[in-house]
């Protein structure tokens, strides 16, 4: 039946197709508990019921999700959008699906059916069920063969500004089998050009003619299956893939001493006690331990010195000499009250309270008197009670009291046998109860004194430590005594062995008698009782080695620790004086590039940032704010990404989307390849207009998890690499050569022109004389190459958290950093303040943009402890390691007139963290700085020495916290064995810092210096041990490490393989001349070649390009784009405030002079869009917007023709030109010979001398 116009419009078949066309399509319905059951796991459903808010995570429209009484229905998208999260998850059916992908690869797969669901003619031709991937119809995934089909989504179609959990949701790959329709991971085999969702985003990767078939179709840069030789059975999982990397020996032997430390653990316990499934993780959880043992060790050791090394060399000694005795009077000292009874020492304030409880009569005076004397005579002894004498029946009778006391008192203590009141045992009974409670010691005699007293003719000798006098009874001797009325025994009165008196009479220097006393023939029965008697009646002290050579070696050991730490603080106080007032900046030429890496920060934060650097009092023109953006990231509070924010604060147009470019970045496997954005522009704030380049890392289609973020040091790397390729006209990848267009072309400096980095955190503001400062430095010493100013907190009293960390802020500069710029070696220049020069001011050597600081800081296999301390942690201050370690003869400062104020956490768990990656990354980098060869000094006068102390007293700090307390609790005590060295230096550390802060008149100090205070026991020692403890705590992604063997390691990782290749290179000098040849500067995404086939691969490109076919300054077909010379940016161009700029505009042109763009007006092209454009001239391209000198003779001119000699002149200059962009360590003359014969193309070896003069010429003038 044939159907007529007439009928259509009656029936109304047009509006009937509109109205359905509009009407939404469910592909789905389930009833609701079942929709959130099912997808309870993925993230847009998990932790809600609402299906608006599943709607707004997923990011679809009101009608992709439509909830009714009992239903949900779901469309295409939402349906497939869910599903994918579910099936991706689903490792059995990615095994099954891969079996089919080989099966169809080998000729096995499902034939053809032409009445398949999914199989549906296009253009005359079926779809190929063949390809497992080629049977999806979706939006989701787009492959090679399906792209006839669906046409993939370009750029201009996906908003560039999601939440990271929802970032190319509606891109998501996923590829469908006919028969299953269930996802599938792709097959080791799988291309790009298969591979759903990328090429459509990624123009950059076939940028170049026949980059394809060079980077083998990008094959590389994407996940990759696992291959068969590398499979380990039970370790390596499917889709994974296996890298094997060779130990050094160094990290052998710390994983062999780690496993020493740690045997003590087997495996087993930390895999199923611990959890740790991983033997990576294992590994750094014995690192962890075995560095906290060493640490622990430290700390015992540090602890060994200070209370027991002291002990061991010179043992306590409970003496007093006779002068010290002499001073305990009740004159003296009335309560410490000291009095010696035969040798011993004991507390007569005791002994007097115990002689009133017993006899009442005698008053405590008459006790006291005795005090600082020697009482011996008032003690009288019964000898047979306390000496058994020779053969152990002494008479009781025998009495020895060679001196008459004449003291009265002595008579009430005498119960001797002979008295009327005998009590033999009551001195015995009397002596042990005065040496339990009050003994203090004994009295002290010194080797020396001892000696005198034997050449005074007494018999002396020293026992076991113990002085013996037998003088009086050799010459007196003993005698009987009986009471009145009894006859004297017929007994013998001697009870001292000749043989032992002889060893006292014959000990003419008064020495140690131990060995031949003991070695004395006589029975052993007999040698004891004789040295019982020599114990109880004849001791007169103990030798007093307080002054012996071991002693005095353990006392000024201590002092001398005590002498070098109190120096170390002299000196660093003496660094802080400064009483001049800081003198008016000067004002510099220098070109420099404030560089912000930021992630999630607020608005407010970073429009504080933002304007704190436009409105420097530094030459606008002459500066150039450079803000990266770490990933497309929704901070917390943020209610946009970060680089929405921005961009909203610079004032750029919200409807500008450029193309994602290539470029490599940090990270494991396919993750090194990233994808960026640039946008430039002019911010006009507080009447400053600044140049700004944005790049904002996007990441790769597929990437769906904080999508481009890469962390800080890669956020770093992308502008060290891209200044280092500038400064040796490397190739460089299509986002670095859009930066340099942007800079060069747009902004109008060469970035060769650069030579400062200022980099700035996102959360500091700067003080807007500070970058004259630090450019001052640098200027007035040619070998700084890092300076820091101070660093100053922006919210002090936020609260109690951030008032305990002002002081800690300024000490540290004024102390710590100021000390070490003495040594022209600060060990920290922080990312958040800090200046950087990028090259020497004479010879042009590169120094933080120089290939060995980037080999080194872009390290990419960060597998270790050690490694992720020092480049996830601490990557400021190992940038300063490393600048140390290769450039040593060069120096890093502090400029205390620099300032700038940062927000310091005011949270405990905010500060917590922090402090674990400070505390943490300052140990392992200190430990890095110590083994390096080229610190500056020598022995205790260098750099070393003061690293070690600082990594010694940042390790110990728990232990120094302990130690204080304790000496606190002595003081307090009032105990008298404080050691003085120890309050001195408590005094100096305190007292300096003290006088710092009022020498600098900051009276507010004195209040932050109490917060402080209180707060050591937290920032001195729980936050170390946390730190310590806590040292592997890390998020160790998917990268983890299979085998180890001889000295390889398997790493295995399912981010798949990175193929260099797949992201084109190419010099800037050969990307000029190739746009020079076309005469307009395309945008970068014109490189791309044409498709074989309209939607094959890359889709057509609708995406507004910087300065392309369709520009961001005036879209459309026309090209209004400057010539390669650069002499005015498009007439579109605005600034950041989008007000037009008059010097650059288009209005400007017709009254542009010919000097100010270096070549005369020469009339377009046909074809061309603008009456008249400027001759190309090689020389840089100028701007109005700068207003810079320009040479009207362009230092690189043509060189002569083929054949003709160059004239020395010409020669010269040409020396001079290679040599700013070689590196002269490397560089040879024969080298240098070579490339003025290609440059002027003729043989020039009779020319060597001139060449040679000319080489020596410069670099005498560079040196």
């Amino acid at each position: 039946m044939r159907i007529r116009g007439p009928q259509v419009r009656a029936l109304g078949l047009a509006e009937v197709s509109k109205l359905y066309a509009a009407l939404p399509v469910w592909e789905v319905n389930m009833l609701i508990d079942e929709f959130f059951e099912r997808y309870a796991e993925t993230e847009e459903v998990q932790g809600t019921r609402d299906v608006g808010e599943v709607r707004s995570r997923l990011g679809v429209g009101e009608g992709d999700i439509v909830v009714g009484t009992t239903q949900v229905y779901l469309s295409h998208n939402a349906f497939h959008a869910l599903e994918d999260q579910l099936r991706a998850k689903d490792v059995d059916e990615q095994k099954r699906m891969r079996v089919l992908g080989m099966e169809a690869e080998g000729g096995l797969g499902t034939p053809r059916d032409p009445y398949a669901p999914y199989a549906s003619p296009v253009g005359g031709e079926q779809m190929d069920l063949d390809d497992p991937w080629a049977a999806h119809d979706h939006t989701h995934g787009h492959s090679a063969s399906t792209a006839q089909l669906v046409p993939p989504p370009t750029t201009n179609t996906a908003s560039p500004f999601i939440r990271a959990d929802q970032y190319d949701r509606d891109e998501d790959e996923s590829e469908f089998d006919a028969r299953s329709r269930f996802t599938s991971t792709r097959g080791p085999g799988d291309t790009e050009s298969q591979f759903g969702g990328s090429e459509s985003y990624a123009p950059s990767r076939n940028m170049f003619t026949g980059a394809g078939a060079g980077a083998g179709g990008g094959g590389g840069a994407d996940k990759g299956g696992l291959t068969k030789e590398a499979a380990l059975a039970g370790e390596i999982q499917e889709g994974e893939t296996t890298e094997i990397v060779k130990e050094s020996s160094a990290r052998r032997r710390w994983v062999a001493l780690c496993w020493a430390l740690t045997f003590w653990l087997p495996n087993p316990c930390l895999t199923y006690i611990g959890r740790m499934k991983r033997m990576d993780v294992r590994q750094a959880w014995r690192e962890k331990l075995a560095l906290n043992i060493m640490i622990w060790f430290l700390c015992a050791c540090s602890i060994f010195v200070i209370a027991v090394l002291g002990l061991l060399i010179c043992p306590t000694q409970h003496v007093y000499s006779t002068t010290e005795l002499a001073g305990h009077s009740v004159e003296n000292n009335p309560n410490s009250v000291l009095t010696s009874i035969r040798g011993e020492v004991f507390d007569l304030n005791g002994l007097t309270q115990l002689h009133l409880r017993t006899v009442s009569v005698v008053k405590s005076k008459e006790v006291l008197k005795y005090g600082g004397k020697q009482i011996d005579d008032m003690f009288p002894v019964q000898i047979s009670a306390v000496c058994d004498g020779i053969d152990g029946n002494l008479s009781p009778y025998i009495a020895f009291n060679p001196k008459n006391s004449s003291d009265p008192n002595s008579q009430y203590h005498d119960f001797r046998s002979f008295t009327n009141d005998s009590r033999p045992d009551w001195y015995f009974e009397q002596m042990i109860t005065m040496r339990y409670l009050f003994r203090r010691g004994f009295l002290g005699y010194t080797p020396k004194e001892i000696k005198n007293m034997a050449h005074n003719s007494r018999s002396v000798g020293v026992y076991n430590g113990l002085i013996y006098d037998v003088t009086d009874y050799i010459n007196s001797g003993p005698r009987l005594q009986p009471p009145d009325g009894f006859n004297s025994p017929n007994v013998p009165s001697q009870f001292m062995d000749q043989k032992v008196l002889d060893v006292f009479r014959f000990n003419s220097d008064g020495g140690d008698i131990t060995k031949q006393l003991d070695r004395l023939d006589l029975d052993p029965q007999v040698l004891r009782r004789q040295k019982t008697c020599l114990r109880n009646l004849f001791t007169v002290g103990k030798v007093d080695n307080r002054n012996s050579a071991q002693c005095q070696f353990a006392t000024y050991i201590l002092l001398a620790i005590s002498i070098i730490m109190i120096a170390v603080i002299g000196f660093k106080f003496l660094a802080s004086i400064n009483f001049s007032s800081p003198r008016a900046p000067e004002d510099h030429d220098k070109f420099v590039i404030c560089q912000v890496p930021c992630y999630t920060e607020g608005d407010a934060s970073l429009r504080k940032t933002i304007d704190s650097l436009a409105q420097l009092k530094y030459d606008d023109k002459r500066k150039l704010l450079v803000i990266i953006c770490d990933g497309m990231i929704v901070g917390s509070g943020n209610d946009r990404p970060t680089p929405r924010i921005v961009l909203d604060i610079l004032g750029a147009d919200p409807n500008l989307d450029p193309e994602p470019l290539s470029f490599v970045s940090l990270g494991e496997g396919a993750k090194q390849h990233n994808m960026g954005k640039i946008y430039s522009g002019l911010y006009e704030c507080s009447g400053h207009v600044v140049p700004y380049l944005v790049v904002v890392k996007v990441g790769k289609p597929n990437e769906r998890s904080r999508p481009g973020n890469r962390g800080k040091r890669d956020s770093q790397m992308v502008l060290m690499h891209f200044l280092n390729k500038v400064h040796f006209n490397a190739p460089m990848n299509p986002l670095e050569l859009e930066m340099y267009h942007q800079i060069k072309n747009v902004i109008g400096v060469n970035p060769t022109f650069y030579e400062y980095l200022f980099t700035v955190d996102a959360d500091t503001t700067v003080d807007k004389f500070s970058v004259n400062r630090l450019i001052s430095a640098m200027i007035h010493d040619k070998k700084l190459l890092g300076v820091c100013g101070e660093t100053e907190l922006a919210n002090a009293k936020q609260s109690i958290i951030t008032m305990m960390q002002v002081y800690e802020y300024f000490i540290s500069h004024h102390m710590a950093k100021a000390f070490e710029s003495l040594f022209g070696s600060v060990t920290c220049l922080p990312g958040c303040f800090t200046l950087y020069r990028l090259r020497t001011p004479d010879t042009h050597k590169p120094l933080l943009i120089s290939n060995q600081i980037i080999t080194d800081y872009s390290e990419n296999r960060v597998d270790t402890l050690h490694m992720k301390n020092l480049l996830h942690l601490g990557e400021d201050r190992y940038l300063t390691t490393l600048l140390l370690k290769h450039f040593p003869s060069h120096k890093t400062q502090f400029v205390r007139d620099a300032h700038a104020y940062t927000v310091a956490p005011d949270d405990w768990k905010v500060l917590l963290s922090q402090r674990r990656r400070w505390i943490n990354s300052t140990v392992h980098n200190l430990g890095e700085l110590v083994f390096l060869d080229q610190l500056c000094g020598f022995c205790c006068f260098s750099m070393r020495f003061v690293v070690m102390i600082d990594l010694v007293s940042t390790l110990i700090q728990p232990v120094t916290v302990v130690y204080i307390v304790y000496l606190i609790v002595n003081v307090a005590r009032g105990d008298q064995s404080v050691p003085v060295q120890s309050l001195i230096m408590l005094a100096a550390i305190y007292g300096l810092q003290a006088f710092v802060f009022i020498l600098r008149r900051k009276w507010d100090m004195i209040g932050w210096m109490i917060f402080y205070i209180i707060a050591i026991p937290a920032f001195s020692f729980l936050l170390p041990l946390y730190s310590f403890w806590r040292m592997d705590d890390f998020s160790w992604g998917a990268t983890r490490l299979v085998l180890g063997e001889s000295g390889k390691k398997i790493i295995v990782h399912d981010e798949g393989k990175f193929d260099p290749r797949a992201i084109p290179l190419k010099t800037w000098s050969d990307y000029e001349n190739e746009l020079w040849d076309k005469e307009s500067n395309h945008s970068i995404g014109s490189w791309v070649p044409p498709t074989k086939f309209k939607n094959e691969g890359y889709a057509e490109s609708h995406t507004a390009s910087l300065y392309g076919r369709e520009t961001v300054y005036e879209p459309g077909a026309r090209d209004y784009s400057p010539s390669p010379s650069g002499m005015y940016p498009p007439p579109g161009y605005q600034s950041g405030r989008n007000t037009p700029l008059s010097h650059m505009g288009m209005p400007m042109a017709a009254n542009m002079s010919m000097a100010s763009f270096g070549g005369p007006l020469m009339p377009m092209p046909t074809g061309g869009s603008m009456g008249m454009l400027h001759q190309p001239t090689p020389s840089r391209p100028q701007s109005n917007y700068l207003d810079l000198p320009f040479n009207s003779r362009s230092p690189n001119a043509s060189p002569p023709s083929p054949g003709q000699q160059p004239s020395d002149a010409e020669i010269e200059r040409a020396v001079r030109e290679i040599l700013r962009h070689v590196d002269l360590n490397t560089a040879t003359r024969r080298e240098l010979r070579r490339k003025l014969e290609e440059q002027f193309g003729t043989d020039l070896t009779a020319r060597r001398g001139v060449i040679n003069a000319a080489i020596d010429r410069c670099l005498a003038e560079a040196a």
